[in-house]
C-alpha cells in the first residue's frame, strides 16, 4: 500500500486524537465486559470441579441413603464380609471458624488408601505412613486444612483454635498443612469420628465411596438392605453442572448485550471518520489510488485500533473480572451450594477469545464503511451531505431486514429448544429492533417537524433539521442508548416480576407466625414437643420433613408437612392424588420434563415405589428437585424419619418477633439444638439474599449504560463536526455561542428523548422473553408479570441524562 495513504491516516489520527480515543474506549469496554464475565465465571466452575474431585477423586459408585444417611455398621459389612475393599466411608457437612463457613470433610485415613482419591496435599498411595495421617489419628481434635484456608485464618501448624457458636466448647488442633492444589481450599479434613460427633451424626454417614466393576456394581446393590441405594458417582454432580450453566450463560448473555452496543459504537466511529475524510479519499482516488486500496486502508485501521483496544480490554477485563469472581461465588453460593474460589484463574484461550470479539467486531462494523468509501466515484466522495440522503434510500431494506429478524426470532421462541436458542431469538429481536430504529426515528422526525413548524419553534425545527440530514449517525446513537437502557427495563422488569412472586411464594409456604428448626439430627424430639405443647400463646405446631433421597431420576429432595399439601404450597397445576401420588416442583417438572399422569421411581426405607406425579407447585428454591409428599405417605415410606422443623401458630394477640427471641432464650437455656426465627425475619432475609444474588446483573446493566453513553458522545461529536459550517454560518448570522450551545442541548434532549422511549417497548419485549423463555429454561420459575413505573420512568431519566451529558 503507497506510503501516501499511510501518512494521510497517521495526520488524521493525530489532528482527531479524542475521536480515536473515543473509539479504543468504546471497543475496550466490550471485550472488558466479555472477559471479565468469563473469567469470573470460570473461575467458579473451575471450583466447583476441583472440589468435586478433591472430594470425589475416581470414584465410580455411592452408597447413599435417605433422611438419615448410612449406618456406620454397614461399612464394616461391605469392606470385611463382602470382600469390596476398594471402598471408604464418607460424611461432610459445614462448621464455622472465625465467622467463615468451612466445609468439613469426615474420612477413614486408612481406608482412604484404597480409593487412590487425590486430596489436597496427600499422596493416597502412602497415605497410612505420612506424619499428618498418624498425628490425625492419635490426635484428639486434631485436624488438617489447605495453607490458603490456615493463611486467611491466621494459623499455622500445631495451632489450636475453637469453633463458632454451637461448637464453641470444642478446641480443635491443626496438625499439618496441605499443600499442593488449591482444591480442597474451604476443606478441613479430619478423622470420620470426630466429624460424626462435631456434625451431631453419631453412628451415620453420608457415604460409603466406592470403585467397583459393572459385576460389583450388580452383586452390591442385590444385597443391600431397603431404604439404601447403590448410585454412580457421576449422576450426583452432572444436576449440579447443569443448573449453574444456566446462571453462567445469562451472564455471558448480558456482557454479548454490551459488545453489541460496542460494535454499533464502531461501525458509528469509523462511519465518522471516512465521512470527515470523503474530501480527501476524493483527492486520492483522482490521484489514482484504487478502490481497493481504499477499502483496505480503512480495514487496517480498524484492525489497528481493535487490537490495540482489544488489548486493552482483556487487561482491564481481567482487573474486572477479579472483583465481579466475588459477586458470581456469592451468587451460586446463596443459590446452589457453599463455593469458595480461593484463586481467581487467568484462563489464557479465554483471554484469546475476548480479544477475538473485539478484533472481528471492529473489523466487521468496519466492513461497510469502508465498502461505501470504495465504491464511491472520486467525485461523490468530494461531495459533503451524502450520507444522510444515502441512509433514507436504504429504509426500505434496512425495514425489511428488521421485520425477517423479529419474525425469525419469534418463531425460534415459538419453536422450542434449549437456553442457547432462547437467546440466539433474544439478538434476533434485539438487532432487529436495531434495524427498524432509523425509519422509526426518520417517522418520528417528520411529526416533530410539522408540530414544530405550527409552533414556530425556530431553534427546535434547527436542532430537528440538523438529526434528520446526520440520520446515517443519530440512529446508530439512538439505536445503541436504546439496547442499553432497554436492557436496564428488560432485568428490572424480570427482577421485580421474579421478587413479586418469590414474596408471594413465600406467603403461601410459611405455614404459621414462627419456624423452629432442629439443628442436631439426634436431638431429644420428645422434650422439644413437651415444651411446646405447654408454652403459653402458642394455638398449635405442625411437624415438617425434608431430606435428600434416590430415585430413578437421581437425587431428590423430599418435603412433608402436617395438614394438606395444597393448605402449604403454591399450586401451579394439578391437585393432591391418592397413596401413589405426588406433587412436584415446577424447576423439576421443566428440568426433567415431567407432566401431570407420569411415573417414576422412589427408592424409600420401605423399598422403591412407583409414583405418579398428580400436580406442579411454584417453587423458587434452588438445588436438588423438590417433591412434595402427605404426612401419611411420608410415615408410610420412612417410618422412622423424623421431623427437621415445627410450624407455630400464635394467639392472635402476640408479636411474632417478640415471641420468637423469648422462646430461642428458654430453649436455649434447655440446651436443645434448635433456632427458632418468625416468618418475618425468615421474609426479610430472604429478600436481602435475593437482592444480593441479583446485584451482579445491576453492575453489567450499568457497565452497558456506560458503553452506551460512550457511542452517544462519538455520535453527537459526529453530529457537530458535520455541522460546523452550519455553525459558522449561524454565528455569522448574529447567533451567540449560547444559543448555539442551546441548539446542541436541543439536539441531546430530543435523541435522549427517543432513545428512551424506544426503550420502554424493546425492554418490555426483553422482559417477556426473559420470563416466558429464558428464566424458565434456566431455573424453571414462571411468574406473574410486574411492570413499575419507577423502572420506565428510571429508563427515561437514565436515556435523556447520558444524552445530555454527552451532548
Amino acid at each position: 500500500m503507497p506510503a501516501l495513504l499511510w501518512r494521510n491516516t497517521w495526520r488524521y489520527h493525530l489532528q482527531h486524537r479524542w475521536q480515536t480515543l473515543l473509539s479504543i474506549v468504546g471497543i475496550t469496554l466490550g471485550v472488558m465486559m466479555v472477559v471479565a464475565v468469563d473469567l469470573a465465571s470460570n473461575s467458579a466452575r473451575r471450583a466447583f470441579d476441583l472440589s468435586v474431585e478433591a472430594v470425589s477423586g475416581s470414584l465410580t459408585h455411592q452408597i447413599v441413603g435417605g433422611s438419615q444417611g448410612v449406618p456406620d455398621a454397614l461399612f464394616t459389612s461391605v469392606r470385611n464380609d463382602w470382600g469390596i475393599r476398594r471402598s471408604a466411608p464418607s460424611l461432610s457437612g459445614e462448621l464455622r471458624v472465625q465467622g467463615r463457613l468451612v466445609r468439613v470433610l469426615g474420612l477413614d485415613l486408612i481406608s482412604e488408601a484404597s480409593l487412590q482419591r487425590q486430596l489436597p496435599g496427600l499422596d493416597s498411595d502412602t497415605l497410612a505412613l505420612t506424619s499428618l495421617t498418624a498425628a490425625a489419628i492419635s490426635m484428639r481434635g486434631a485436624v488438617l486444612m489447605p495453607a490458603g484456608l490456615a493463611d486467611s485464618l491466621g494459623l499455622e501448624s500445631g495451632s489450636s483454635f475453637r469453633l463458632d457458636p454451637p461448637h464453641a466448647a470444642e478446641t480443635l488442633n491443626l496438625a499439618g498443612i496441605l499443600e499442593g492444589q488449591d482444591a480442597g481450599a474451604s476443606l478441613l479434613v479430619m478423622d470420620i469420628a470426630l466429624a460424626q460427633e462435631l456434625l451431631g451424626r453419631l453412628g451415620r454417614l453420608d457415604s460409603i465411596d466406592l470403585i467397583l466393576d459393572d459385576a460389583e456394581a450388580e452383586a452390591l446393590a442385590q444385597r443391600l438392605p431397603n431404604g439404601l441405594s447403590l448410585v454412580e458417582q457421576g449422576s450426583r454432580h452432572a444436576s449440579l453442572e447443569q443448573m449453574t450453566e444456566a446462571f453462567h450463560v445469562n451472564l455471558l448473555a448480558m456482557s454479548l448485550l454490551a459488545l453489541l452496543v460496542a460494535a454499533l459504537l464502531i461501525y458509528n466511529t469509523v462511519s465518522l471518520s471516512v465521512m470527515e475524510r470523503r474530501a480527501s479519499f476524493g483527492v486520492l482516488r483522482s490521484l489514482g489510488t484504487t478502490r481497493r486500496e481504499l477499502v483496505t486502508l480503512l480495514l487496517a485501521e480498524s484492525a489497528l485500533l481493535g487490537t490495540l483496544a482489544s488489548a486493552l480490554g482483556v487487561v482491564v477485563g481481567i482487573w474486572l473480572g477479579s472483583l465481579l469472581v466475588e459477586g458470581v461465588t456469592r451468587t451460586i453460593d446463596d443459590l446452589y451450594f457453599t463455593l469458595s474460589v480461593s484463586r481467581f484463574l487467568v484462563e489464557p484461550l479465554l483471554l484469546l477469545k475476548g480479544f477475538c470479539w473485539g478484533l472481528g467486531l471492529s473489523l466487521l462494523a468496519a466492513l461497510l464503511p469502508a465498502w461505501q468509501a470504495g465504491r464511491s466515484p472520486p467525485v461523490t466522495l468530494q461531495q459533503r451531505g451524502q450520507d444522510g440522503l444515502a441512509i433514507q434510500r436504504r429504509l426500505p431494506a434496512f425495514s425489511l431486514l428488521a421485520v425477517l429478524l423479529l419474525a425469525g426470532g419469534w418463531w425460534v421462541l415459538q419453536s422450542g429448544g434449549d437456553l442457547v436458542r432462547g437467546f440466539v431469538a433474544l439478538f434476533m429481536l434485539v438487532f432487529g429492533f436495531c434495524l427498524l430504529v432509523p425509519l422509526l426515528l426518520h417517522w418520528v422526525l417528520q411529526v416533530l417537524l410539522r408540530l414544530a413548524a405550527s409552533a414556530r419553534g425556530f431553534r427546535l425545527r434547527l436542532a430537528l433539521r440538523a438529526i434528520e440530514s446526520g440520520l446515517d449517525r443519530t440512529a446508530l446513537a439512538v439505536a445503541a442508548l436504546t439496547v442499553a437502557v432497554s436492557v436496564t427495563v428488560g432485568v428490572g422488569v424480570m427482577v421485580n416480576s421474579l421478587r413479586d412472586s418469590v414474596l408471594l411464594w413465600l406467603d403461601q409456604s410459611l405455614q404459621g407466625d414462627v419456624q423452629l428448626l432442629i439443628l442436631d439430627p439426634d436431638a431429644d424430639r420428645a422434650r422439644i414437643h413437651s415444651h411446646l405443647a405447654q408454652h403459653d400463646g402458642i394455638a398449635e405446631y405442625q411437624p415438617g420433613w425434608q431430606f435428600e433421597v434416590e430415585s430413578s431420576l437421581g437425587p431428590l429432595r423430599v418435603q412433608a408437612a402436617g395438614g394438606a399439601p395444597d393448605d402449604w404450597l403454591y399450586l401451579k397445576e394439578g391437585a393432591v392424588g391418592g397413596a401413589d401420588a405426588v406433587l412436584i416442583a415446577e424447576p423439576m417438572a421443566s428440568l426433567l420434563d415431567l407432566q401431570p399422569g407420569e411415573y417414576f421411581s422412589l427408592h424409600t426405607a420401605t423399598g422403591n415405589r412407583s409414583l405418579r406425579v398428580s400436580g406442579i407447585f411454584h417453587d423458587y428454591s434452588t438445588g436438588t428437585p423438590l417433591i412434595a409428599l402427605t404426612r401419611q405417605q411420608l410415615q408410610a415410606f420412612w417410618p422412622a424419619a423424623l421431623p427437621v422443623r415445627m410450624s407455630l401458630m400464635l394467639e392472635p394477640d402476640l408479636d411474632a418477633q417478640t415471641f420468637a427471641a423469648s422462646l430461642r432464650q428458654e430453649l436455649e437455656a434447655l440446651e436443645l439444638p434448635v433456632l427458632v426465627t418468625a416468618n418475618r425475619s425468615i421474609r426479610e432475609e430472604t429478600l436481602r439474599i435475593f437482592d444480593r444474588t441479583f446485584a451482579i446483573t445491576h453492575v453489567l446493566r450499568l457497565l452497558a449504560v456506560l458503553v452506551a453513553f460512550v457511542g452517544v458522545f462519538g455520535a453527537m461529536l459526529a453530529l457537530q463536526l458535520q455541522q460546523l459550517r452550519n455553525f459558522a454560518v449561524l454565528r455569522a448570522a448574529g447567533m451567540t455561542i449560547r444559543e448555539v450551545a442551546g441548539l446542541i442541548a436541543w439536539q441531546s434532549l430530543v435523541l435522549g428523548t427517543l432513545a428512551g422511549l424506544l426503550a420502554l417497548p424493546l425492554g418490555l419485549l426483553m422482559s417477556e422473553v426473559l420470563i416466558e423463555v429464558i428464566n424458565m429454561r434456566s431455573f424453571g420459575w414462571s411468574m406473574q408479570h410486574s411492570v413499575p413505573p419507577g423502572i420506565l420512568f428510571e429508563a427515561l431519566g437514565l436515556a435523556l441524562f447520558a444524552a445530555l451529558l454527552a451532548g
